[in-house]
C-alpha cells in the first residue's frame, strides 16, 4: 500500500511560488496569501514565509477536508 493511500489532500510544495498544487485528485489547492516565495535548492523548492508580510497558504473550508464525528 503506497503512503498516498486514502489521502484526501497533500501538496508537494515543490512550486517555486504562487497556489500550491494538491496531489491528490481532489484539487485542494493552497492560496498563496501575500507571496510566499521559495528557497531552492533546501528539499524541493522549500516555502520561505516573511512573517512582517504575513505571508501563508491558506485553502477555504470544503467538505473533501471537512473532520465529521
Amino acid at each position: 500500500m503506497a503512503l498516498t493511500t486514502n489521502l484526501v489532500a497533500w501538496w508537494n510544495l515543490d512550486e517555486v511560488s504562487g497556489q500550491r498544487v494538491d496531489s491528490s485528485p481532489n484539487a485542494n489547492n493552497l492560496t498563496d496569501d501575500n507571496t510566499v516565495t521559495s528557497a531552492v535548492g533546501l528539499i524541493g523548492n522549500a516555502a520561505v514565509f516573511t512573517a512582517a508580510n504575513s505571508e501563508d497558504l491558506s485553502i477555504i473550508d470544503n467538505p473533501t477536508l471537512a473532520f465529521t464525528t
